[in-house]
């Protein structure tokens, strides 16, 4: 029972510090290659994982941007973080759509994950 409580604090504790980093776009960029190089190998366990984490990273983004909306000075910024969060919440949703079938969805999710890599700085 101990090993399994400390077992849950360790992995909440690395979860916390993951998510303290901003996504990098080259962070980003490197997991969609590792998502694609697994897909087309057919391992499917390290591919829905790799598209975990790729999930996890897009919505720290899509968390980040909502700060930087609360946060903003003028009204000019907020809107320019307001239609940054429009196209990568859409670009999320066609990605998270293609969850189901990774191998038929290659091509086009490979697209859309770089078009969110785009968005990023």
């Amino acid at each position: 029972m101990k090993q399994i409580l400390l077992s849950i604090l360790i992995i909440a504790a690395s979860w916390q510090v993951s998510q303290a980093q901003a996504v990098t776009k080259s962070a980003f960029s490197e997991n969609i290659a590792l998502l694609d190089k697994y897909i087309g190998n057919g391992d499917m366990a390290n591919a829905n994982a790799s598209f975990d984490e790729i999930k996890g990273q897009m919505r720290k983004v899509l968390h980040d941007n909502k700060i930087n909306v609360a946060n903003a000075t003028t009204e000019s910024a907020k809107n320019e973080y307001l239609n940054k969060i429009k196209t990568e919440g859409d670009l999320f949703n066609v990605i998270w759509k293609k969850r189901n079938d990774l191998p038929a969805n290659r091509a086009s999710l490979h697209e859309k994950l770089n078009e969110f890599a785009l968005t990023l700085q």
